[in-house]
């Protein structure tokens, strides 16, 4: 562990002219991207539309007679849990 702290102290003057401008252009990149997408009026103008879709969804579903469970369409290697989820399969 000196050994790499030895080199942090001494290479220290890397963070500041690589990192430093490196996260100051990834903040500004991310703030435009930002203003980008609600001058777009894709974030909160839509809401209420996306909901009348969910809304839709749900009540087709429940037209069709409920014959498959509901699910959302997350993968499920995005699950948090540790066992296998199987239910979407089907």
């Amino acid at each position: 562990m000196g050994k790499l702290l030895e080199f942090v102290v001494s290479q220290r003057w890397l963070f500041a002219i690589f990192l430093l401008p490196i996260s100051f252009f990834y903040d500004i990149y991310w703030f435009l991207r930002s203003k980008w997408v609600l001058w777009q009026g894709s974030a909160p103008r839509k809401h209420a539309e996306r909901v009348q879709f969910v809304q839709k969804q749900v009540l087709d579903w429940q037209t069709e007679g409920r014959g498959r469970k509901m699910c959302t369409a997350r993968p499920t290697w995005m699950s948090i849990t540790q066992q296998r989820i199987t239910y979407k399969d089907t």
